[in-house]
Parts: C-alpha cells; sequence; structure tokens
C-alpha cells in the first residue's frame, strides 16, 4: 500500500468513522497513486471492522440488560428508556444490521461515484449523471435482496424501523421499493416468531404486515413505472411511438384516406 494513501487512511479513520465524501476522495487517490480499488477496500474494511471490534469491547448493548440499572425494574430486551424511571440505556453496539446495511448502500454509491459512464451515453441514456443513477440502484438492488435477515430480537426491530419509510408505494417511491417491501416480509415473518411470546409487539408487527398488503393497484403500476431505469421507460417510449405509427396507418387504411 502506498505510504501517502497510508496517511491519507489514517486521517480520514481519525475520528472512527467513514464518509461517503471521505470514500470517494480515497477511491480518487486510490486511482491517482495506481492502487488497485480491490485492495483499497480490503484494507478499509479491516480497518473499520477493527475499530468497530474496539468499541464494541467497551461497551455494554442495552438489549443484554434485563433490568433497570436506577430502579431495579424488569425492561423489554429491546427498549431504550426504563418506563418506571426514564433512565435511558445508551446502546452503543446494538443494531449491528442497520449499519451494516448502511454501509454496504453507501458503499455502492461512492464505487459507482468515481466510475465513467461515456460509453453509456446515447445507449438509451441521455447523460452520464442517468446511467450512473440506474447503475447504483441496480447493484443496491442486489444488496438489499441478499442481505441476511438477523437473528436477534434487538436488530430486526430496528431493521424493520430503518425499511419502513422505504417500501411506500407511490410516485416518489423509493426505485428500489419492491425489493424492500419483499425484505421487509422476510424480516416480518421471522419478527412474528421472535416476538411471539409477547403480545404488545407481536400486535405491533401485525399492524406492520397488514399496512404492507393494503396497496392499491393504481399505486402500483405509478410505482412501477416512476421506479423503472431510464433505459426501460426509453424502450418504452420507442414502443408507444411504433404502436402509435401503426394505429394511425390502420385509421388511414380503414378510411381510405391519402
Amino acid at each position: 500500500m502506498n505510504s501517502e494513501l497510508e496517511k491519507l487512511i489514517e486521517l480520514t479513520l481519525a475520528d472512527g468513522q467513514l464518509t461517503d465524501k471521505e470514500r470517494t476522495v480515497l477511491f480518487r487517490k486510490a486511482k491517482e497513486l495506481g492502487v488497485a480499488e480491490d485492495e483499497l477496500e480490503i484494507v478499509l474494511d479491516g480497518k473499520l471492522f477493527a475499530l468497530q471490534r474496539n468499541s464494541q469491547s467497551n461497551s455494554v448493548k442495552y438489549g443484554d440488560v434485563k433490568k433497570c440499572p436506577s430502579c431495579n425494574a424488569q425492561i423489554n430486551s429491546f427498549s431504550s428508556v426504563c418506563g418506571d424511571c426514564g433512565y435511558e440505556f445508551r446502546n452503543i453496539g446494538a443494531n449491528t444490521s442497520v449499519k451494516e446495511l448502511s454501509q454496504k448502500l453507501d458503499n455502492v454509491v461512492s464505487e459507482c461515484g468515481i466510475k465513467s459512464y461515456k460509453h453509456m451515453v446515447g445507449r438509451g441514456y441521455g447523460d452520464e449523471e442517468t446511467a450512473r443513477r440506474d447503475d447504483i440502484t441496480a447493484k443496491q438492488k442486489y444488496v438489499i435482496k441478499n442481505f441476511p435477515v438477523p437473528n436477534t430480537r434487538e436488530d430486526i426491530l430496528e431493521l424493520l424501523y430503518f425499511i419502513q419509510p422505504k417500501i411506500e408505494i407511490g410516485f416518489r417511491a423509493d426505485k428500489n421499493v419492491f425489493d424492500w417491501r419483499n425484505k421487509y416480509r422476510e424480516i416480518i415473518n421471522r419478527a412474528k416468531s421472535s416476538y411471539r411470546s409477547d403480545k404488545k409487539v407481536f400486535e405491533e408487527i401485525a399492524q406492520m404486515e397488514s399496512n404492507l398488503k393494503n396497496s392499491n393497484t393504481i399505486g402500483y403500476i405509478v410505482c412501477l413505472y416512476s421506479t423503472s431505469s431510464a433505459m426501460f421507460k426509453w424502450v418504452l417510449s420507442m414502443l408507444g411511438i411504433m404502436a402509435g405509427c401503426g394505429i394511425a396507418y390502420l385509421i388511414l387504411k380503414i378510411f381510405n384516406i391519402k
């Protein structure tokens, strides 16, 4: 690894985090120095993992707490605040699935941010940015579909709350709304099994499942078109033009219009 790049990596990880902007800068610098992207990715993943492990070793997950240390009241394993005295638990080590999924999605944006899409212009795309957005959507689709459903109760609930805003059907829906909805169903099935003995949470999960099913057909059609790739919309436009020309030709033939 290039020494100049190593120093830059240490600086960006000084606060224990790696933002999208910092990641983009690192990949751009690596490209300038002739360092392979996969090599940089391995180094970053290793350093981030080490930082996260060190942080977790000095922390206690609130999901493991069974009694409030302030008033000794019994609490639910996923609670962040004691219902009796209001004591707030600092959840430092939990929510690992949400963090991992967010990181994977951010990585896709960073990787696509430094790629060139000039070769796509004119092939259904009017500019590079449109091609880049479609590529990001396709790669994030793969991440969503293959992301494993967590086993711990805390992670299951947090992941449900994280995905919930992304499953809304409408003209401004998330580009991968249908994949989010499939993943949401998977997690709900796991959640129903995990919280079967907790009536209050089980009812909340059942309501989430009910809300997922309440989507009208028109909304689905609008959502399907609005989330389609630019290439697919271009193909639809061409088919529409061809169909229009065909209908016009038939009308002229039927009425013998010259």
